[in-house]
């Protein structure tokens, strides 16, 4: 395929191409800018359809991108790519679907170049996908490419971007349906390598429990594929065994395996229910720490309290000019002022 060169027009000039991002399965995404109508400029990123197709391939190629734009458009979400618009561009006799670009880089990229990420930052990423997935569930849309590679972190920020719907499809919950074989060799569950098997929330929990193992790790999940073959053989799990060996958080770990169940049927229903596996562990560390600060404090309290009553105390006894104090002379109970008796002597 051709590349285009930077400085190629698009849309009669409304776009220009910047440089190539990156190619997939469906075509070349593009850095390009966007002319505005109040002449400023904004840097998008475009999806471009392959070239020299067949007409067949040519025509399902268009119905993939603008099926892919109509599932990105209905979303507005924090941690979903932002879609601008779908047209097919004359010149080209492509189909061109545009998203926001983002300045930053994959997770995939991140673990690498930083060589592993704190645990509390792989919670806080993993939980912002976790929403945006939620969101696609609640129209009945799965994912189905939840990866490393397709999750974006913007510069200078914490905030994680879910990308890439090429192999995004409308499920029915309890239904199944007839689907591509299309899956990431280390993050697709069993069931995603069949022509026909029941849809739903599942198959991306499993995904992102693979990449949160990912995350906290920095090993590569093992395939679901080579755990069947290792507990046919060796009645042996190879996945929980890595995560037993390199998670050391309990909490996380057993999050992690509920999600990759390699039965279905096993794995949490939904976002949410797997969601509350690590907000107990969150909720649990909070409320510890919490009641041990109160302690802390009523123990300070208590000293405090203490050395308010004692010290005046204290310095009260040992002032001598005190009249509670015994060695004041003008106390009362000092022998010193009891009245002097005198024995009378007696005489012969």
């Amino acid at each position: 395929m051709t590349s285009l060169e930077p400085g190629y027009p698009l849309k009669q000039g409304r776009y220009t191409i910047q440089g190539e991002l990156g190619i997939g399965g469906f075509g070349t995404t593009y850095k390009a800018t966007r002319q505005l109508r109040d002449g400023q400029e904004e840097i998008v990123a475009i999806k471009i359809g392959k070239e020299g197709l067949s007409d067949n391939e040519r025509t399902n190629r268009e119905k993939h991108l603008k099926d892919e734009s109509k599932r990105l458009k209905q979303f507005n979400h924090n941690h979903i790519v932002k879609f601008i618009e779908y047209f097919y561009d004359q010149t080209i006799n492509r189909p061109c679907l545009v998203m926001e670009y983002i300045e930053g880089e994959t997770l995939q990229t991140l673990l690498e170049t930083r060589n592993g990420i704190p645990e509390e930052e792989a919670i806080k990423y993993i939980k912002q996908v976790a929403h945006a997935l939620a969101a696609m569930h609640e129209v009945n849309l799965i994912h189905r490419d939840v990866n490393p590679r397709n999750i974006m972190v913007r510069h200078g920020t914490e905030e994680a971007i879910l990308i890439d719907f090429g192999i995004a499809r409308e499920f029915v919950p309890n239904r199944t349906i007839q689907l591509t074989r299309q899956w990431a060799e280390y993050y697709a569950p069993p069931e995603q390598q069949l022509r026909r098997f029941r849809v739903g929330p599942p198959l991306d929990i499993y995904a992102l429990s693979a990449t949160f193992y990912f995350l906290l790790t920095g090993r590569q999940p093992v395939s679901s594929r080579d755990r069947e073959n290792e507990l046919k053989r060796y009645r042996k799990d190879p996945q929980k065994q890595d995560v037993d060996n390199f998670a050391t958080n309990k909490k996380l770990r057993r999050a992690i395996l509920k999600g990759m169940e390699l039965e279905e049927k096993r794995r949490p229903k939904t976002i949410s229910e797997w969601l509350k596996l690590l907000e107990s562990r969150a909720t649990t560390g909070i409320t510890i720490r919490r009641d041990r600060l109160r302690q802390v404090i009523g123990v300070i309290g208590g000293l405090l309290l203490l050395a308010a009553v004692a010290i005046p105390f204290i310095r009260n006894q040992s002032n001598p000019s005190n009249p509670s104090n015994p060695s004041n002379p003008s106390n009362p109970s000092n022998p010193s002022n009891s009245p002097s008796q005198t024995t009378p002597s007696s005489t012969e």
